[in-house]
């Protein structure tokens, strides 16, 4: 698709079109991957960059928007359905949360974005379908992150152990100003493998590869979900890529430092974050994770925090979907309520809890059965579309395409996971990533069916 003439730019901001020239490396590329690389290496404390109450996450949003009309690049006749789904999601999430914010101000609005961040799709979707080389210059930008990311997560987090609670906050916000989660960093790591296997020119050296095989294993100890979703990305890649040096080399290493801490007996104590609780790395802990699944487990938390949980939703279930015909039914509890408070499961002295740990729960709980269900039916959508995509280039032999569409389809696995058992999609940290990988998945479909020619033209579409 062709760029338009400098004539076509909306004549009312000259100087800004200017200093956005159209090349494949536009600055709101490289300014969103600089800011998408903070947030996997700061986590929390990221998001609270800027000057309150607009952060770099809003900035960027709105710079997206702005840039988008500017340019006059949103073509509706281009939007595929899933999109104009995620539309009357937004729509009704916006429905759900008006009414709110004279009676909650700004928790409405940080509520609300949940919903709101999805409006990154719509930019990286027409993004990118203005100009196909982007594409090219985004995953080249993924494969510095993915070095970048891989040290830098492994540094973050042990400097934010370390110091504990002697960690730097920032002034205007009581927050760390580097505060990660096992999650949020697995997402990543299972980002990074799923790259690996998308282009043999993209496998990283034994180092790399055991940084992420014992990064993996340590956020795998300290969280249940993470580890799931790692180990579904990895089996993802596997049906894909059977065989691969890649994952035989980390298969090794998880079954060799398993059976090391089964025969040493080794157990290493990690706090949890913001609690009193303690987590350990150890062969019992994993097997207690496995086995937590399927029945009760007296290794630490696990068993509360499931039980917990499982409460929780049930609770949210019955209020909803139990309740045919009632409000909550139709409209759930709208956007800017504490779910925590109003449920009866508070379990933070401060009253910072608001979400119940599930990005599905959340949403059928803020907006009812309409909003779950447009959320579900988009999702499936998203899905389909790439996964036939997927399927499709592997059955034509076309193994760059293949090998991007099985990258997009594995991160959106992790994300889904890890949003379903954590507070993930609810922040920037993860909402702005989930969204980004949304829209840019249905951009490079629609580019492969229009323009599949792309990735060929370069011989190494991947490396610089």
């Amino acid at each position: 698709m062709m760029s338009p003439t400098p004539d076509q730019v909306n004549p009312v901001m000259p100087v800004f079109a200017a200093a956005m020239a159209r090349s494949p490396r536009h600055p709101w590329l490289t300014i969103a991957c600089f800011i998408l690389l903070a947030y996997a290496l700061m986590g929390k404390g990221a998001g609270y960059i800027g000057v309150p109450p607009i952060f770099i996450g809003e900035a960027l949003l709105a710079a997206g928007i702005i840039s988008l009309i500017a340019f006059g690049t949103v073509r509706p006749a281009c939007t595929p359905a899933t999109l104009w789904c995620l539309l009357l999601f937004d729509i009704w999430g916006l429905a759900r949360t008006i009414p709110y914010i004279s009676t909650y101000g700004v928790d409405a609005l940080r509520d609300a974005v949940l919903w709101g961040y999805s409006g990154f799709a719509f930019i990286w979707f027409f993004y990118l379908l203005d100009d196909p080389r982007r594409l090219i210059a985004l995953l080249r930008n993924y494969r510095l992150f993915g070095t970048l990311a891989l040290v830098g997560m492994a540094a973050c987090w042990t400097i934010r152990f370390l110091l504990a609670d002697q960690m730097p906050q920032w002034p205007w916000a009581d927050v760390p100003i580097i505060e990660l989660k096992a999650g949020d960093i697995m997402v990543h790591l299972a980002g990074i493998l799923a790259f690996w296997m998308s282009c043999p020119a993209t496998s990283a050296g034994p180092l790399r590869q055991g940084l992420l095989a014992v990064s993996a294993g340590i956020m795998g100890a300290y969280e249940r979900a993470a580890m799931f979703a790692f180990v579904a990305v990895f089996c993802l890649c596997w049906a894909f890529r059977p065989g691969q040096r890649v994952l035989v080399r980390i298969a090794l290493m998880a079954g060799l430092g398993l059976a090391a801490l089964g025969i040493s007996g080794i157990v290493m104590e990690i706090p949890v974050a913001d609690t009193s609780k303690i987590r350990e790395i150890s062969f019992q802990q994993f097997a207690s994770n496995i086995s937590g699944v399927f029945h009760s487990t007296d290794v630490g938390d696990l068993d509360d925090t499931k039980e917990w949980r499982l409460f929780w939703w049930a609770e949210i279930v019955n209020y909803t979907l139990k309740r045919q015909g009632g409000d909550y039914f139709w409209q759930g509890k709208g956007f800017g309520v504490n779910l925590a408070d109003d449920d009866g499961f508070q379990v933070m002295q401060d009253h910072s809890l608001r979400s119940p740990h599930n990005a599905n729960m959340a949403i059928l709980a803020r907006t009812g059965v309409p909003g779950l269900s447009l959320w579900l039916i988009m999702q499936i959508g998203w899905v389909c579309a790439i996964g036939s995509a997927l399927l499709k280039s592997l059955r034509q032999g076309d193994r760059e395409w293949t090998g991007l569409f099985l990258f997009i389809l594995a991160y959106w696995l992790a994300c889904i996971i890890n949003s379903s058992f954590d507070v993930f999609l609810e922040g920037p940290m993860g909402g702005i990533w989930f969204w980004t990988i949304f829209g840019v998945g249905l951009a490079a479909r629609h580019i492969w069916k229009h323009d599949p020619e792309l990735l060929r033209d370069y011989a190494n579409p991947y490396c610089p």
